[in-house]
């Protein structure tokens, strides 16, 4: 098998080792670091004996230590992504080597390759230029990148949205350039969410941290996405055309390097992927953005960066009708649904910042970051509905789905006018120092926030003449089943203050580096003082070989944005129930660079384990997140993590990642009565009961709790013609829990079916003589054309047992969960030019 090849591969090359060493006179110990062009330390490069099997490889920090003879020798520094250096030296003159290597993408036999490596082992790194390979049905490719990383779960392609380790999609932080972005309340995940903030033809490169992060990043408790635009060396643009949209993007830089420019234009245009889904309608969605990025250098010591963003987005829907099918082997149900009415909504955000760096000192860097985000989201809907609820045929003949009784018909009217505007101001200094084996950092924060918010929607339900509620007891009384209205202004400030030591040093041959640090945060509408303690320590034992281990511990405390901030009525909870959300990381993990048919790999694998306290419960509501801001929770999260990383094809970058997930909470004062009737059925109607018994739920899994979610992201080429290339997005998550909505948790004990995704991209790269590169590119979206399921809405009857053999026994009323589909199988084209 592959692993006796591996085992018989490095027992060869211990051997050869071992007669190199002997055969050698090796009594000089070499050590150095090999950096980046930009200073950031290379991990995994390979550093060698040029005419010798002697070598190793770089560690976290960049740095590599070899025995060498004690005459001239060639070393030779190589990694995929970076121009491969050859120094000559004299071991009896120089102990120690200071190597810069420049980045670069180079053709292997005109194949693209793209290169890897991390400063700290803990995050997942990636350079801009895979982004051209990642199909994204979305359009949010970065995203639909981070997807496929380990710890991360995600079950709708259509989103830019996402789950890591148990934690929703409200706990990630994002950073583009050291500028903390935001994204809209209002609108849900899904068909009527525009681009993310992230323009990948601007991304240079891609940092992610699924836990256990420094104290340098701040108040959420799940993960970092720390995004760094380009700078640019040179004139470059390009154009992209596709059947979903489109994007054109210039940069250049003057001969000098002391200005420099980066901007991007970008429309998404998605109503050919709308239209197939179930429900059938007038899809009019248009969803675009504009941003830049201004460099200036006046000098060696002072660099500016101006970043500025505008957003302009609106989703109009006229539904039609839809079919959906539900129940078990036994019993299954056929629900026509037709729709009136329409659905139009608006948001627009900018986001403008300015950021200073000043060098004082080789060893002394100060930065300066003030930016201002501002959103305006308008959500607008009048939706009627009639439906039928039919039991249908389920022998496996000609037959089959034919309608054999209607149980019961509603319709039901949603309604909504909610607007909300909001502002955030922030301004941070942060100090870097280096001394000695110390890199110290240090940062202050403020961040003030205002909120206007006007809400009003409504539900009303009517089965077969029945208004519906199911403690309603006047027949003359008309109550809505869900009503939510506000009318809110909100305004607080925070301070961050922080302090992090990455300190590395040897323990005889065992290197080691500690990330001490500690985060200091200050909430003014709860008057709240937190203080986040974090540690992580990474060590390089010398008989451990490549391998890296990581120990991280820290406090994560989450202060609640508006939206966890409301109740289930739409009303803003008060300052003396507001509270925020903590979160104890432990992980455990294990780096390991190799190399395999003479090409570099890498393993990862971590355990975690998180105790979460002071929750803020919350539940998806047909793609949106409700909280339930006024109770608290308990919980945890553990599971395990593995990464294989490397040159699976030659020239390209592959991975795939498997991830192993439980989640739990229990709701503080959840305790209900459940009601029995005489033959010992539960009921909802007190009425009908003849007993009764008070029930604790205790722990419920979370909405995000997946067993077990595959990542894939898979590269290869045509032998023939290496122009010609493919590449593979395979997403597999288990199934979550859900349940009905409106504070009934303890009822989320269903689970949803399996999420199976599977996206290929077909490349092909002309190169004519009037422009760098014409890339055409096919995509097949789902191909497997797997019906998955993004979210369910509930639909209800009331029903009368006299005409009907009720199969569902003493219940007078039935919630049914009617399943969201996502999009079948379907073809995308895309152009792309490159000049």
């Amino acid at each position: 098998g592959l692993g006796d090849v591996y085992k018989r591969q490095v027992l060869i090359q211990i051997i050869f080792l071992s007669i190199t060493i002997y055969s050698q006179n090796y009594q000089i110990t070499l050590r150095g670091k090999v950096l980046d062009q930009n200073l950031n330390p290379i991990t995994g490069c390979a550093v060698a004996i040029k005419g010798s099997s002697a070598g190793t490889f770089t560690d976290t920090n960049g740095i590599f230590q070899l025995k060498v003879p004690d005459r001239p020798i060639t070393l030779r520094f190589s990694f995929l992504g970076f121009e491969v250096k050859d120094t000559t030296i004299n071991p009896k003159q120089v102990k120690y080597l200071r190597i810069i290597l420049h980045s670069t993408s180079y053709q292997l036999e005109q194949v693209q390759a793209f290169g890897f490596y991390s400063k700290n082992p803990g995050q997942t790194y990636y350079q801009g230029k895979l982004l051209e390979a990642v199909p994204s049905a979305s359009g949010n490719i970065v995203e639909t990148l981070i997807m496929t990383s380990m710890g991360v779960q995600a079950n709708n392609q259509m989103s830019s949205q996402y789950s890591v380790r148990g934690g929703n999609y409200n706990e990630n932080l994002v950073y583009i350039n050291g500028i903390k972005v935001f994204r809209p309340i209002l609108i849900r995940s899904g068909q009527q969410e525009g681009l993310s903030i992230i323009n990948p033809d601007l991304v240079e490169n891609i940092k992610f941290s699924a836990g256990g992060f420094s104290a340098e990043y701040g108040d959420k408790m799940s993960s970092v996405l720390d995004i760094t635009y380009k700078i640019p060396k040179k004139f470059a643009a390009s154009g992209h055309f596709g059947l979903l949209g489109g994007s054109v993007h210039l940069e250049n830089s003057s001969k000098s390097g002391k200005f420099a420019y980066i901007t991007g234009l970008r429309i998404k245009q998605n109503s050919y992927l709308l239209n197939a889904l179930p429900t059938k309608g007038n899809y009019k969605p248009f969803f675009s953005d504009f941003q830049s990025v201004i460099y200036l250098r006046p000098n060696k010591k002072l660099n500016v960066q101006l970043f500025n963003y505008l957003a302009f987005n609106q989703y109009n829907f006229f539904p039609d009708s839809m079919t959906a099918a539900i129940g078990t082997f036994t019993t299954n149900f056929q629900i026509p649904i037709y729709f009136q009415g329409q659905e139009k909504d608006f948001y627009k955000a900018t986001l403008n910042a300015l950021k200073i760096k000043y060098k004082a000192k080789f060893n002394l860097q100060f930065t300066y970051t003030g930016s201002y985000y501002f959103s305006d989201e308008q959500e607008r809907y009048s939706l009627a509905a009639d439906y039928l609820i039919n039991m249908v045929q389920n022998q496996f003949d000609n037959n089959r789905h034919d309608s054999i009784v209607n149980i019961g018909v509603g319709g039901f009217l949603d309604y909504g006018r909610n607007f909300l505007k909001l502002g955030v101001l922030t301004n941070s200094f942060k100090i870097n120092y280096e001394t000695g084996q110390h890199s110290i950092v240090f940062g202050i924060d403020h961040q003030a926030t205002k909120i206007y918010d006007r809400l009003n929607r409504w539900r009303y339900i009517d089965s077969a003449g029945y208004n519906f509620n199911p403690f309603q007891t006047s027949d003359s009384t008309i109550i809505l089943y869900k009503y939510q209205t506000a009318n809110n202004k909100y305004a607080d400030f925070r301070i961050d203050a922080y302090l992090a030591d990455y300190y590395q040093f040897f323990v005889g041959m065992t290197k080691l580096k500690l990330n001490l640090g500690i985060r200091y945060i200050f909430w003014s509408y709860a008057r709240e003082h937190l203080f986040n303690p974090r540690l992580s320590l990474y060590l390089t034992p010398a008989w451990a070989g490549q391998w890296t281990f990581r120990l991280s511990s820290g406090l994560y405390s989450q202060v609640p944005f508006y939206s966890s901030l409301r109740d289930l009525d739409g009303k803003l909870i008060s300052s003396q129930q507001a509270h925020s959300q903590q979160s104890i990381h432990f992980v455990l993990g294990a780096y390991r660079n190799f190399m395999l048919w003479n090409r570099p790999f890498r393993f990862t694998t971590e355990l975690y384990y998180k105790y979460l306290y002071d929750l803020i419960p919350f539940e998806f509501d047909n793609l949106r997140i409700q909280y339930y801001a006024k109770d608290k929770s308990h919980g945890f999260a553990y599971g395990a993590d593995f990464r294989l990383f490397g040159e699976f094809v030659p020239g390209t970058d592959s991975w795939i990642s498997l991830s192993l997930l439980h989640t739990a909470e229990d709701i503080e004062n959840d305790q209900y009565w459940q009601y029995y009737d005489s033959t010992g059925r539960p009921t909802i109607f007190p009425s009908l009961a003849a007993d009764s018994a008070l029930v604790e739920p205790g722990y419920i899994p979370r909405p995000t709790d997946q067993l077990i979610t595959i990542g894939m992201f898979f590269q290869d080429y045509m032998p023939q013609n290496k122009n010609m290339r493919v590449s593979l997005g395979l997403f597999y998550g288990s199934g979550r829990p859900f349940g009905p909505p409106g504070k009934l948790r303890r009822y989320s004990r269903l689970r949803m079916p399996a999420y199976l995704r599977a996206d290929i991209g077909f490349l092909y790269i002309w190169k004519p003589k009037f422009v760098k590169e014409i890339i055409f590119e096919l995509d097949l979206f789902n191909a497997f054309d797997v019906q998955n399921i993004a979210s369910y809405s509930w639909l209800s009857v009331m029903m009368n047992p006299a005409l009907i053999d009720n199969p569902f026994g003493n219940v007078y009323m039935i919630q049914l969960a009617v399943p969201n589909y996502l999009t079948p199988r379907i073809f995308n084209f895309n152009v792309k030019i490159k000049f």
